[in-house]
């Protein structure tokens, strides 16, 4: 009865961790009702890929062309490369002509989704992002800029990281947003770690407070300690 209880619970386990990969990717990553979903993006951008980052979610557009293929995956630390699931899926003629899903080619692999354009041009979709988390793949050699959400920021040591190093980073003041750039990528995994900048402000004024109490309380003690080292002075003075 035990060994049975036990497998089940097993069961359900494996059960609920798949439902949690399919959210972001696997079992059917490709939704063709997803794909043709409506969606806007700024396609004039400055650098060859941008991943503009929102609530959840990411807009990612690419200039590509005409040979050239996009994969899309995230990376788990169990099962590794997993396809994801996108939508709005877009393209971009180099006229401004903007097409639907139809336009590309998608194909669906056991560990990626893989966006094939008709010609040179721009592919854009949108895809779920990580809380104050964003990985995805330099799915093509060019410059990349991610935009992280409104306030907030990377650079500050234990609350964030940027792989790969070698990236710059900026605000708009006006957006209060800023974008971490790289002036070039082939290949590989960016891995972006953020923070609020008002969590930081907060954490700041805790240690700030603690470490006046703490200072407060060692010169109470030392106080402390002279007044009765005082008392036995005086008391040995009396004797």
């Amino acid at each position: 009865m035990r060994k049975r209880l036990a497998l089940a619970t097993l069961l359900c386990a494996l059960l609920a961790a798949g439902a949690g990969c399919a959210a972001l990717g696997g079992g059917g990553a490709v939704d063709r009702d997803a794909l043709n979903q409506s969606a806007s993006y700024d396609w004039d951008t400055n650098a060859t890929v941008t991943y503009n980052l929102t609530g959840g979610q990411y807009r990612g557009v690419l200039n590509v062309s005409a040979d050239e293929t996009v994969p899309v995956y995230i990376v788990t630390e169990i099962e590794g490369e997993r396809p994801i699931t996108i939508s709005g899926l877009r393209f971009r003629y180099p006229n401004g002509t903007v097409a639907n899903a139809s336009a590309v080619e998608v194909e669906e692999t056991d560990s990626r989704v893989v966006l094939t354009p008709p010609s040179a041009g721009q592919i854009a979709y949108t895809a779920p992002a990580g809380e104050k988390t964003f990985t995805a793949p330099s799915a093509i050699n060019g410059s990349y800029e991610v935009v992280l959400p409104d306030g907030m920021r990377v650079g500050a040591f234990l609350f964030s990281s940027v792989s790969p190093g070698g990236y710059a980073t900026d605000t708009n003041e006006a957006t209060n947003r800023m974008t971490v750039r790289w002036e070039r990528l082939d290949g590989g995994l960016i891995d972006v770690r953020y923070y609020l900048e008002r969590d930081v402000d907060l954490f700041l004024g805790l240690v700030t407070l603690l470490a006046g109490a703490a200072a407060g309380g060692v010169i109470y003690f030392r106080r402390q300690i002279r007044a009765l080292e005082r008392q036995r002075e005086s008391a040995e003075d009396v004797e």
